[in-house]
């Protein structure tokens, strides 16, 4: 339901069902990624950091959360740190091209 919301635009509700599938299940990653990115898209960089980092710590080989969060770091001109998160996607997933573009595009 949020990720249809979240397609709509209509961030509110999509936010209030990620925090709801949060609460049901605390230890799952997609939903803290996934409400992330509606932080994101509110301007809410460091809520949508948190829950990245949340994200992380629950699945350690989430590539796609290594790359948002080194998005969200390079934005804030943390560009070492970026690196860090970049490398380590690349880590997990060699062939991730997110990663590879935004380190390619810091150099």
């Amino acid at each position: 339901m949020g990720a249809t919301l979240a397609k709509m635009g209509r961030m509110g509700p999509a936010a209030f069902h990620y925090r709801q599938a949060i609460r049901y299940d605390p230890n799952l990653a997609v939903p803290h990624y996934n409400y992330a990115a509606v932080m994101f898209r509110q301007k809410r960089i460091q809520e949508a950091m948190h829950h990245l980092s949340q994200a992380i710590r629950i699945d350690p080989n989430y590539s796609d959360a290594y790359v948002f969060m080194g998005f969200l770091l390079m934005e804030s001109d943390r560009n070492d740190e970026a690196r860090d998160y970049f490398h380590r996607a690349l880590e997990i997933n060699p062939v991730n091209v997110d990663a590879r573009r935004f380190l390619s595009n810091m150099e």
